[in-house]
């Protein structure tokens, strides 16, 4: 099953931590550059998400990292829709896997989507 792992460019040690856990449990993933809020401000963040239609969603305004991690799930989920695959894993860096375990979620899971 495709997998995407989102991760900060500023955030190296978390991207291999993150790999760490991902390649023990089996998992190939593509990495996703994940945008900045906290670099980027409202100002870098203005044309690319409203705020009122966040928080009719979310029930809330967003931060500007809350706006930037919803734009990073985006590009996945345009990465997979691209792809032309039916279902794909999401993961942010800061991920936490038993590796047997999510194993045998994951076989649960993809005999489902056969």
């Amino acid at each position: 099953m495709k997998a995407y792992l989102i991760n900060l460019d500023r955030s190296p040690d978390r991207l291999a931590e993150a790999d760490a856990q991902l390649r023990a449990a089996g998992v190939d993933y593509e990495r996703v550059s994940a945008i900045d809020g906290r670099a980027l401000g409202w100002a870098g963040l203005r044309g690319r998400v409203s705020r009122f239609r966040f928080a009719l969603v979310h029930g809330r305004g967003p931060s500007p990292g809350m706006a930037a991690s919803t734009l990073s799930h985006h590009e996945a989920f345009r990465r997979l829709l691209a792809s032309g695959e039916g279902a794909a894993l999401v993961f942010e860096d800061d991920v936490r896997l038993d590796p047997a375990r999510f194993r045998r979620a994951l076989a649960l899971v993809e005999a489902r989507l056969d």
